[in-house]
């Protein structure tokens, strides 16, 4: 449908009128259109005045804009909130494999470790002199630990008579390792006794490699 000048205006009027606020026409030459009517066609976005707050239909107006406002608000946000749903049981079900596949594979390396210990079962002890140079190791290193190392009073010492699956310190990683345990009493920082307390020194199976010591 084509539009002369006239019908242009009176578009304008109705528009201005109406609940719309704005509408595309086409300019084909020296008239105006609703469809496009050429490879010249010029668009012309016609917009109305917003309705007039003060009026009951402009009143009414502006409540239903701002309702659709807040309903796509609401929208928007439930979507975003679903979406992060979505997000957080993803990365729990990742977790919660990865916990399964930690927990396996300690397991098995745990087995591995219990029929490693079956095979050291039995075994000849060490010499003397190893054993004793053990116990004076782990004094050394029990003593690194003491407020007053030179007061240190050291009285039981027991060699475990077979190694043992172990935790090591500051991990969850478990080792075979051979304890040696011994009592000591120091002095506190202010001067006196603070009781008999037992250390124990890990060594690696063989009984050659210091591992590490828990009090």
């Amino acid at each position: 449908m084509t539009l002369n000048n006239k019908t242009l205006a009176i578009l304008v009027i109705s528009l201005a009128s109406s609940s719309a606020f704005a509408q595309k026409v086409y300019k084909c030459g020296n008239t105006y259109s609703q469809q496009p009517c050429g490879a010249n066609t010029q668009e012309i976005e016609i917009k109305a005045p917003p309705p007039d707050p003060n009026t009951i239909e402009g009143m009414l107006e502006g409540y239903k804009r701002l309702e659709e406002k807040l309903d796509a608000a609401s929208k928007k946000a439930e979507a975003e909130r679903k979406k992060n749903e979505e997000i957080t049981k993803k990365r729990e079900a990742a977790r919660a494999l990865q916990e399964q596949e930690r927990a396996k594979q300690a397991k098995e390396e745990e087995d591995n470790l219990k029929a490693e210990l079956e095979t050291l079962r039995g075994r000849p002890m060490p010499s003397a002199a190893t054993i004793r140079n053990n116990f004076d190791r782990c004094k050394s290193f029990i003593k690194r630990r003491l407020k007053d190392p030179m007061s240190a009073v050291f009285d039981q010492q027991y060699r475990h008579q077979e190694p043992m699956i172990i935790t090591k310190p500051n991990s969850d990683k478990k080792v075979l390792a051979h304890p040696y345990r011994i009592s000591v009493n120091a002095k506190n920082s202010f001067g006196g006794y603070v009781g008999f307390k037992s250390y124990s020194c890990f060594f690696d199976v063989n009984e050659d490699d210091f591992l590490f010591i828990l009090d």
